[in-house]
């Protein structure tokens, strides 16, 4: 799901733990053709977060897939469905920044600063230069 429409992207949140995305797909086709189905993972403990995101062919099939399953009930759990928010990224003034569009070559910050050969003798300078000083 690298680039989706918003308007047939769906968030669905309250997952119970032994829900996947085969069973997710499944509560779903009812409302149209499902393009894709991800739950994404906790990266320590590779358990899904309790959220997952159903994406339609078409806006219409999203609308209903919202209309009839918000508030319902899969596994024992009640379901939170609305239309997905565009991916977040951590950084930015905020804490949190919108991911940021294509990046062009021009944009991208070279490292001229950088003058040494080596990550280690990067570390060495750094380390001469900032920390050493305070311990005098």
């Amino acid at each position: 799901m690298s680039t989706t429409n918003p308007k047939t992207t769906v968030y669905v949140g309250g997952l119970e733990e032994n829900v996947n995305e085969a069973i997710l797909h499944s509560a779903f086709i009812p409302f149209g053709d499902v393009k894709d189905v991800n739950i994404p993972l906790d990266q320590s403990t590779q358990k899904h977060r309790g959220f997952g995101f159903v994406e339609f062919q078409d806006k219409e099939d999203a609308a209903a897939a919202i209309n009839n399953m918000h508030n319902a009930e899969l596994y024992g759990r009640v379901l939170t469905v609305n239309y997905a928010q565009p991916m977040k990224i951590k950084g930015g003034e905020q804490g949190w920044a919108s991911q940021p569009g294509k990046v062009t070559q021009q944009e991208i910050p070279t490292a001229n600063w950088c003058r040494f050969e080596s990550a280690r003798e990067t570390l060495r300078h750094i380390y001469l230069t900032f920390f050493l000083p305070c311990f005098f």
